[in-house]
């Protein structure tokens, strides 16, 4: 934890002050970062306690960042003028901030707005593009749309600086003459490549070392009743107050699964977009250090005491570093290293140097460590023809399943026309057996309406199409074998029907085949009451 004043008296103490954190501090994440780890540095307190002044400083007394990036820059250009040097150093930088929970590029300078903008427009939305924050399989979460620049010396990249700085928000409040209202990012990535001498199956092999360090100065923490914000400001408030709660429970869960290995909890480092981009630096692979920023006066001893706090918690942390290099890059150049020092153990046998053998107990190690190297190229090896292998099966497997995909195609086409044939020729019964139908009013009757009398038994037992043996033949026959004929016999008298002797049959054809109807006197009953209604009586 580094105790940092807001206001220096002196120039030179202040002096003094920002080299010692930078030593303590930034050297040994841009050492780390040469070799190939990742880093990162962020200040966080109050507003009004220093974290700009720390990370960025002033002309006379530079802060962090630019301390680091000319330490950087002068060992870069150290190394390109060391003779028989075969490394290639790169170095990209992007500048951003996290302003109200939407990412914007610094480094690339605000569109103007329209010249005949609407009057109900917001005013405050000076045109920055929002950057959406994506997710690498590999790589982890990255910026998408931020401008990358290449730098090749120190003077670049203080002008990158400045002109970020220009673009970045910021205000005036009670506590601070110029507050910072987002939280910026500056983002370094160095890239070595190193030609190792060596070829395998006939291409060269280089080692490529990755590094990327983020220099963040958050947005400090801020208590509405002092700094007496109001409107947009008071919303920018808000949200870093909320980006740094989301922040203090990330450390949380964090702490709680390094003390609890085996249990599954979830980081929430998407709630926020500071989380988010910086979820690698906090429980990953970087190397992260942070400096809390504490004002000396006596009205934020709360603050002071919540920053304390916040700084002891994080210290709990366990991030896991890696170098990041290719992998069969750092075999080659491990074997080369050891083949390197067999062969000077054998050039100073032979010109004496050497004047005893090697113990025993060091050749078997030697002989161990070859024969170890030899199974691991053979494993190397093994592991490149089975992946060149199945390689080679997944594009056989693609192409059988594409002939399968044309022939399901073409297949389906067929069973498609076949289906519309079928539909045409249902269609077309369904019409002849309607005509049928209204030329013959027989075919209207119950018993003749079902389905199973207009089919016939063919010569094999199975039923035919009416139209195969000649549908209007058929339909005759049947309608004449299965009218039936009038009932002669006398219907059941009932209380309201006259006796038998003065009912005359007569064939009437109903709803049934063969039932009869029986004719009721219009003038009168054998009760000798009026004439009944009804469907009798009109018979």
């Amino acid at each position: 934890v580094q105790l940092q004043i807001s206001e220096q008296e002196d120039d030179s103490d202040g002096d003094v002050m920002q080299d010692q954190i930078y030593e303590k501090m930034g050297a040994p994440i841009m050492n780390a970062a040469w070799e190939g780890y990742n880093g990162c540095i962020f200040a966080y307190g109050q507003t009004s306690s220093g974290k700009t002044y720390t990370m960025m400083g002033t002309k006379r007394n530079p802060g962090v960042i630019p301390r680091l990036c000319r330490s950087l820059f002068e060992r870069v250009e150290g190394e390109m003028l060391a003779e028989g040097s075969k490394k290639i150093t790169k170095c990209t930088v992007s500048y951003m901030e996290i302003y109200n929970e939407q990412v914007r590029d610094l480094l690339r300078k605000p569109v103007k707005q329209h010249r005949f903008a609407s009057r109900f427009d917001s005013k405050d939305d000076n045109s920055f593009q929002n950057l959406k924050v994506r997710s690498h399989p590999i790589h982890g979460p990255f910026v998408d749309g931020v401008q990358k620049i290449d730098v090749d010396n120190w003077l670049e990249c203080v002008k990158l600086i400045r002109a970020g700085n220009e673009l970045r928000s910021s205000c005036a409040t009670n506590m601070n003459s110029e507050s910072s209202r987002s939280h910026a990012i500056f983002q370094i990535v160095l890239t070595q490549v190193e030609a190792l001498g060596a070829k395998v199956r006939g291409k060269e092999v280089s080692n490529h070392r990755v590094s990327k360090i983020n220099l963040v100065d958050l947005a400090g923490s801020e208590r509405i009743a002092r700094t007496n914000v109001t409107g947009k400001h008071l919303a920018e408030a808000n949200s870093i107050n909320q980006s740094l709660s989301t922040l203090r429970k990330v450390f949380d869960a964090l702490i709680h699964k390094s003390k609890k290995p085996g249990q599954v909890l979830v980081i929430p480092y998407r709630e926020s977009m500071l989380t988010w981009i910086l979820s690698d630096n906090f429980g990953g692979n970087s190397r992260t250090m942070m400096i809390a920023n504490v004002s000396p006066h006596e009205s934020n001893v709360l603050e002071t005491e919540s920053t304390l706090r916040y700084a002891t918690l994080a210290r709990g942390i366990i991030n896991r570093v890696r170098v990041n290099e290719d992998p069969a890059a750092k075999l080659v150049k491990e074997l080369q290293t050891q083949l390197k020092m067999l062969q000077d153990e054998v050039r100073r046998h032979q010109d004496g140097t050497l004047t005893s053998l090697p113990d025993e107990a060091r050749t078997v190690e030697l002989e161990a460590q070859i024969e170890e190297n030899r199974m691991a190229m053979e494993e190397l090896h093994a592991r490149e023809e089975g992946m060149r292998q199945l390689i080679q099966e997944s594009r056989l497997r693609e192409e059988q399943l594409i002939a399968e995909r044309e022939t399901l195609a073409s297949s389906e086409e067929k069973w498609r026309m076949e289906a519309h044939k079928l539909r045409m020729e249902k269609d077309e019964l369904q019409k002849t057996i309607n005509t049928i139908a209204q030329g013959n009013p027989a075919m209207l009757l119950k018993n003749n309406t079902k389905k199973d009398e207009f089919w016939v038994p063919g010569a094999d037992g199975k039923p035919d199409f009416l139209e195969d043996i000649g549908v209007t033949d058929i339909v005759a026959e049947r309608c004449s074998e299965k009218l039936p004929e009038p009932s002669k016999a006398a219907p059941q008298p009932s209380r309201s029907s006259p006796p038998p002797e003065s009912v005359s049959p007569a064939p009437q054809y109903g709803r049934r085949a063969g039932a009869s109807a029986v004719s009721t006197p219009v003038t009168g009953s054998s009760s000798g009451g009026p004439p009944r209604a009804g469907r009798r009586a009109k018979n």
